[in-house]
């Protein structure tokens, strides 16, 4: 009786070990597949962004070095403006006169007055206006 029990032990051992080899196996298998599939998910991700990068290249910089090139050349012909500056007056802006704030430049045909206030304060007593010397006050 005792060696029936001692052959059904046995056995099970053996089926136990069977089943953990057969499970790590599977692990390694899964980990292969999550591995090959993450180093095409890089890849595909690298691919896009070099993607992204070269179409932001083309949009933003080479116009740049274009404009850089003709500019280089002298290029009588060539009559664009990057951006324009506007001094603010008694009748534009005037809470901006002598603010040392103020930017004034022209990006597209619209005008960047400050990055406080992009368009600009409505009245003449502007709470961020600031003297380009010490101890101005506003006008």
């Amino acid at each position: 009786m005792m060696d029936n029990w001692t052959k059904e032990f046995l056995a099970f051992c053996n089926t136990l070990n069977q089943d953990i080899e057969e499970f790590w196996k599977e692990v390694e298998q899964f980990t292969e597949q999550f591995s090959e599939s993450l180093d095409e998910m890089v890849q595909q991700t690298e691919e896009t962004i070099a993607e992204e990068i070269d179409v932001f290249w083309q949009e933003f910089f080479e116009p740049l070095i274009e404009f850089d090139e003709m500019a280089e050349f002298g290029d009588e012909d060539f009559d664009f403006v990057i951006a324009s500056k506007v001094y603010p007056t008694q009748n534009t802006h005037p809470a901006c006169q002598g603010c040392r704030h103020y930017h004034g430049y022209v990006y597209g045909g619209n005008l960047f007055v400050c990055a406080m206030h992009p368009y600009g304060w409505p009245d003449e007593n502007c709470p961020d206006w600031e003297g380009k010397g010490s101890g101005e006050e506003p006008n």
